[in-house]
């Protein structure tokens, strides 16, 4: 924490500046020593220093919440602002979130199949869940036992006297797939009866924004799905693309970015990559339902504002400048007023009057700093 450290430095340079003026003036002038230490003491107050972090990034938490961005805590600013590499994952975050498009292949589904099926689905929140729920119709949710969802693999269950597996080909055990296609597979007690063939379109200016991002920063694609767009998702931006990768795979592929010193910022879905969401120095979660609750996560983001994201990175950046530059005009003054106290020209009542209006300058500075950086770069 920049705070912490700048404040630790400090306060051990005050300690050793007010012995070295006590030293002095005992010699020189002792009718001098305890106005002098005290006016070192109190012009050289730690305020505005310890001011310009909550104020500036407070300020900042506040305006990336106008632009769909909640992060957990300012800290989260600060670590945004140190990040070199990007990681993606595709579905549900750069792919437009509840709009598949959805058709079923295999045996005719009977009624009871149909609700088997609903069932299941309506109790995931996975974007392929969802429009596979939506997809059914004339459906109503039946009783169900020993449900199971297991991360990046599928939904299991006992629907209508029914064992129903809904999900990948390996969870399915159909170990020879060469689909290009999102399919999502159904076993029947024990029987392969047909699939559903999903696709989805990607985010509005999805091109432009991945190529602002590539201009300053490391991309990376960690993908469940197959690689049938390997080749337009390279155009776009990503130095590295990973497929059909499984939660445990983006997870171990963070850690192996941060082993080299990387700072390393996820972006996904908040279900299946929550362990990479966890693991990565900042983990932002891409949602239509900002209330949807993505505990792994450093951050909630709304897709609408998806094409921010550049600014957004951009603005966290200029938050830190704006930190130092303020830290920068905090230690002039305390320089400035620190000469005139040492050399015994000021007194405590004039340093009492002048060290609350360092803070205030400090305040006005941050807050006014962080919003016209806003307000000019992000629209």
């Amino acid at each position: 924490d920049t705070n912490k450290k700048i404040s630790q430095y400090f306060t051990l340079a005050i300690l050793v500046i007010t012995s070295i003026t006590a030293i002095y003036w005992s010699q020189v002038d002792p009718s001098k020593l305890w106005n002098t230490i005290t006016a070192v003491l109190i012009v050289a107050c730690p305020c505005a220093l310890a001011l310009c972090v909550p104020f500036t990034l407070g300020n900042a938490v506040r305006l990336l919440g106008k632009i769909g961005l909640y992060v957990k805590n300012s800290n989260v600013i600060e670590q945004l602002a140190r990040i070199n590499k990007l990681a993606f994952d595709k579905t549900g975050t750069l792919t437009e979130s509840g709009k598949y498009t959805v058709r079923y292949e295999g045996q005719s589904l009977s009624k009871s199949t149909s609700q088997a099926i609903y069932t299941l689905a309506v109790q995931s929140i996975h974007p392929l869940s969802k429009s596979i729920a939506a997809f059914l119709p004339d459906t109503s949710p039946q009783p169900i036992s020993n449900f199971q969802e297991i991360s990046g693999k599928g939904l299991e269950g006992i629907v209508n006297g029914k064992n129903l597996k809904v999900g990948s080909a390996q969870f399915v055990g159909i170990s020879n797939s060469s689909s290009t296609e999102t399919r999502v597979y159904i076993e029947e007690n024990g029987e392969k009866i047909g699939c559903f063939i999903l696709e989805q379109p990607y985010r509005e200016h999805i091109k432009t924004t991945l190529n602002q991002l590539a201009d300053n920063y490391d991309m990376h694609l960690l993908s469940g799905d197959s690689n049938e767009q390997e080749k337009t998702l390279r155009e776009w931006g990503f130095q590295h693309t990973s497929f059909k990768q499984t939660p445990i795979q983006k997870l171990n592929y963070i850690k192996s970015l941060q082993k080299q010193q990387n700072k390393v910022l996820m972006l996904g879905d908040g279900l299946n990559d929550a362990g990479a969401l966890k693991q990565s120095n900042v983990g932002i979660s891409i949602t239509d339902d900002v209330h949807q609750f993505t505990p792994a996560c450093d951050a909630i983001f709304e897709s609408t504002y998806f094409n921010k994201l550049p600014q957004i990175l951009k603005f966290s950046k200029r938050c830190l400048h704006i930190i130092y530059t303020v830290m920068g005009i905090s230690f002039l003054y305390n320089t400035v007023g620190l000469y005139f106290a040492v050399t015994g020209q000021l007194t405590p009542i004039i340093a009492a009057i002048l060290m609350p209006l360092s803070s205030i300058t400090v305040v006005v500075i941050a807050t006014f700093a962080t919003r016209a950086s806003r307000i000019n770069k992000m629209g």
